[in-house]
């Protein structure tokens, strides 16, 4: 099996502040054809932009919780409907997992981060039934809804557990200068005495 030309790409992430003009142009070559550069990639689903920008992956994600709280908001409004335990389920399934799955990954900015807390609030309240002007900081006190900044943290802080488990990850884990975790750092421990 090999890499095709015409189908393979590559992108060149610049650093932030660079302008396009000013970054190296490069010539990858593959079967004697050369690959295309483009501006944005699709990885394993999750889009990186040359700019290091998440504007992409915003839009994507607005454009999906429009389409799940229209559903929400019909299922919340019928007679018939779900309950609010199992729509605020449907709201982590269909959008908490897709927000976790690529934007924790991807450099964000603060206004980054309060768009995807605005598209989790926006979820909420359908799965609620509640108008999307309801109060937000009332909404927060009860507690059912996380921020962007603590699924991402959990997400990420997962990810290093999962990677901590299997030596390969433990080296990634090395190379990229994360701490282990004591349970695998291989760092001898001191039982504290019983008459403590």
């Amino acid at each position: 099996m090999t890499c095709s030309p015409e189908k393979s790409a590559y992108i060149h992430v610049r650093p932030k502040y660079t302008r396009a003009d000013r970054s190296p142009e490069l010539q990858l070559i593959l079967a004697g054809k050369t690959i295309r550069r483009v501006a944005q990639l699709r990885i394993l689903g999750m889009h990186v932009q040359e700019t290091a920008s998440t504007a992409h992956t915003l839009a994507n994600l607005k454009r999906t919780v429009r389409g799940i709280t229209s559903l929400l908001g019909r299922i919340a409004r019928s007679r018939e409907g779900m309950r609010e335990a199992d729509t605020l389920r449907l709201v982590h399934a269909f959008v908490v997992s897709r927000i976790t799955y690529a934007l924790p990954y991807q450099v964000t900015r603060r206004t980054d981060m309060e768009q995807a807390d605005r598209l989790l609030r926006i979820a909420c309240k359908a799965a609620l039934g509640l108008p999307q002007n309801a109060s937000t900081t009332a909404l927060s006190q009860l507690g059912m809804l996380n921020t962007y900044e603590e699924y991402a943290t959990a997400t990420l802080l997962a990810q290093r557990e999962r990677l901590n488990t299997t030596p390969q990850g433990r080296a990634i884990l090395t190379k990229l200068g994360f701490p282990l975790s004591p349970q695998y750092s291989g760092d001898s421990t001191e039982l504290t005495p019983p008459s403590v």
